[in-house]
């Protein structure tokens, strides 16, 4: 029989505290390193808010003009549905609307034509993707 190890423990007030603002990537919207799906019926501009939200954090602007980005850092999105072209028209749009500029932004976009998440390589190629870029948010 071998050692059985306990699980590490403290006390809850020798836990680390985190200021409010510490805790929201878009304050009142998004939570920092939460993770979370943008759902709707379709057409509803899922895609639209996902690329506001992903301009926003690259930007440091307000995501739709109203909830502001305490902090701001490098994005990766993947939008399988869209093609490359439509995704940046859209981040374009966003950009003129900013009175940002594209080349500006530490906004990093996947161009592979899929990306399947249930696929052991897939998965690891994101996950190398993910260590190299080290996003602060990924759509």
């Amino acid at each position: 029989m071998g050692v059985e190890q306990q699980l590490p423990v403290c006390k809850a007030k020798d836990l680390m505290v985190r200021s409010i603002q510490q805790a929201w990537l878009i304050e009142s919207l998004w939570g920092d390193a939460a993770v979370g799906i943008i759902g709707g019926a379709p057409k509803c501009c899922k895609s639209w808010l996902g690329l506001d939200m992903a301009v926003s954090v690259a930007s440091k602007t307000p995501c739709l003009g109203r909830f502001q980005v305490p902090e701001q850092g490098k994005v990766l999105i993947f939008l399988a549905e869209d093609a490359a072209h439509n995704v940046r028209a859209r981040i374009e749009s966003i950009c003129t609307h900013r009175s940002l500029d594209i080349d500006e932004l530490d906004l990093y976009v996947i161009t592979a034509a899929t990306m399947r998440l249930d696929l052991e390589s897939d998965q690891q190629m994101l996950t190398k993707t993910l260590d190299s870029l080290r996003p602060k948010l990924l759509i």
